[in-house]
């Protein structure tokens, strides 16, 4: 089993989003105050944000590290954008739903606007706990115990600054 997940590119992404989101958890605790984001593929992740190159490869070592001795909560990180999916699908569904049946008439859709703000906002607070859920269950996995840190480079593309985390799976 351990063989095929190690070959699905879907896991090997969920993975990767895993340690990107263990490696942000270390450098935090690195006092690094950077405002940082990140993109998961099947070979790695990138971070956006101007963070030292050595530092990035030395906290993704010890994230990966972490992991695999057992501390899967790194894996789970609030500032992910899948936490903001299930909040944003339900409130946006609920606005919609309230201006529904408006039709065309613009004084209807003035009138139901308050409406369509409180069901927006009441959906959004509802669904906030189903985003940690999601990012759990569909979006990254502790499944790292294979997995390797290869390399870490630096990009500076138009003046951004851009690291590229590139991971390996090792058979067995």
């Amino acid at each position: 089993m351990e063989a095929i997940l190690e070959t699905n590119p879907v896991w090997k992404v969920r993975s990767n989003h895993a340690l990107e989101h263990a490696t942000l958890h270390v450098l935090e605790t690195k006092g690094v105050r950077a405002r940082v984001s990140g993109f998961s593929d099947a070979g790695g992740f990138w971070l956006l944000g101007e963070v030292p190159t050595g530092l990035i490869f030395e906290s993704a070592r010890e994230a990966l590290q972490r992991m695999q001795a057992g501390e899967t909560g790194l894996a789970i990180h609030e500032n992910c954008g899948s936490n903001l999916v299930p909040s944003i699908v339900v409130s946006g569904g609920l606005a919609w739903l309230a201006m529904s049946g408006a039709g065309k008439d613009f004084h209807k859709k003035i009138l139901r606007l308050p409406l369509a703000a409180l069901l927006a906002v009441i959906g959004f607070e509802a669904a906030r706990p189903a985003g940690p859920l999601l990012q759990e269950k569909a979006v990254s996995t502790d499944h790292v115990k294979n997995m390797l840190v290869r390399e870490v480079r630096c990009y500076k593309p138009n003046g951004w600054v851009v690291h590229r985390v590139t991971t390996e799976f090792k058979a067995g």
